[in-house]
């Protein structure tokens, strides 16, 4: 099948390009301020672009933005697989539950983008999950009086019919997890997750990827209410909000991370590792913070491109937590909790590391020399 796309413009300054792909122009069903990136998605969609056009084309026009938001930030593996009917599904019953439920109608538009509209939440499977919670749940949440209530309510719902079990790396979709009956502990997030947005929740994935004081690592559930985030675990239900078994160890947590669809709300303090995927750093939420200027030099030059690792001790062994990487001007910053952590950069001819602690609420410089390998380089000291 041959692809092709041709922009017009007009001579006129104030015209608006056109999107004509395959013939057709495009333009009426796609938002301006998605245009650039519709395009690319379209372009890298392959075959499978299809899909997508008849998703825009058949889309409720009241609906054309979401459908924009969604293809514009829809990662590579889903635009080059991902069915209209499964799009279709979602977003109509993305804005059914906001025309249903009063909690719904007051969201900022890109809390409801990012956090209500997606059609999955990780790497698990891409499935039709909004008609059957939307049936089951609806009836269940209809008459309560808030959010609150039925985050809650749903909480519980979940955890009566899914329990927490090991499982295989790669990540589980919400029906399998209700089929098996256990999960890990993303696999009941993503399960959770599903069901708060199918009737108008926003919530999104938070994990962090070690504990700094004891060993593995953790993820759960952030819901927005009224302005605030709210955490719980998935299927593991409470009388309230804010309130689970790691309540205190995420106090000392050194990172923690949720998961925006595309570009989070600007409130949100943004978050880009070295392959350029954007996370939101929500560390400052659970526990206070410092911030480590990392410069990375070599030569006498400051090293721009370079990426900057952090690890703890975890399991025995370094850990990675994060990973960025230097900016322009050879500098990375980060934000993060009170610890001793493993600064690292370079590669096997020109490697450096620091053992440096932070502070609450400090500011602290640190700089690698990259042609300067440290001393005492095969021993050092590391809080845990």
């Amino acid at each position: 099948m041959l692809l092709f796309f041709t922009f017009v413009f007009s001579f006129f300054p104030d015209a608006k390009a056109q999107l004509i792909f395959q013939g057709k122009d495009l333009s009426p069903y796609v938002s301006e301020e998605y245009r650039d990136k519709v395009e690319k998605a379209l372009k890298n969609a392959g075959e499978n672009s299809e899909e997508l056009v008849k998703f825009l084309t058949f889309v409720n026009p009241e609906y054309k933005k979401g459908a924009s938001f969604l293809l514009a930030y829809m990662p590579y593996a889903d635009l080059i697989q991902i069915k209209s009917e499964v799009l279709l599904d979602n977003i109509d019953y993305a804005y059914k539950a906001l025309e249903e439920f009063a909690w719904v109608r007051d969201l900022p538009e890109d809390i409801f983008l990012n956090y209500v509209l997606p059609y999955r939440n990780s790497q698990e499977p891409i499935e039709s999950f909004r008609p059957y919670f939307f049936g089951k749940l609806s009836p269940l949440v209809k008459d309560l009086d808030s959010a609150t209530q039925a985050a809650i309510l749903v909480n519980r719902w979940v955890a009566e019919r899914v329990k927490y079990k090991p499982t295989q790396r790669e990540d589980q979709g919400p029906f399998e997890t209700l089929k098996g009956g256990y999960g890990r502990c993303e696999e009941l997030v993503i399960l959770y997750n599903d069901a708060l947005r199918s009737i108008g929740i926003p919530a999104r994935d938070c994990w962090t990827p070690y504990w700094a004081t004891q060993d593995d690592n953790h993820a759960w559930t952030e819901i927005w209410i009224d302005s605030i985030w709210y955490y719980t675990g998935a299927a593991e239900p409470s009388d309230r909000l804010n309130q689970t078994w790691f309540d205190n160890v995420v106090k000392k947590a050194s990172l923690v991370f949720s998961k925006p669809y595309g570009e989070p709300p600007s409130f949100e303090k943004k978050y880009i590792d070295e392959k350029g995927e954007i996370l939101v750093n929500s560390t400052d939420f659970y526990t206070q913070t410092g911030e480590f200027e990392i410069e990375v030099t070599k030569d006498d030059k400051q090293a721009k491109d370079k990426s900057v690792c952090l690890s703890v001790f975890n399991y025995g062994a370094l850990r990675k937590i994060s990973s960025i990487k230097t900016d322009e001007y050879g500098k990375a910053f980060l934000s993060i909790g009170k610890g001793t952590y493993f600064i690292s950069s370079g590669n096997e001819e020109n490697y450096t590391w620091k053992v440096e602690s932070i502070e609450n609420n400090q500011k602290k410089k640190v700089i690698l020399e990259l042609n300067q390998p440290p001393k005492n380089k095969d021993s050092f000291w590391l809080r845990y």
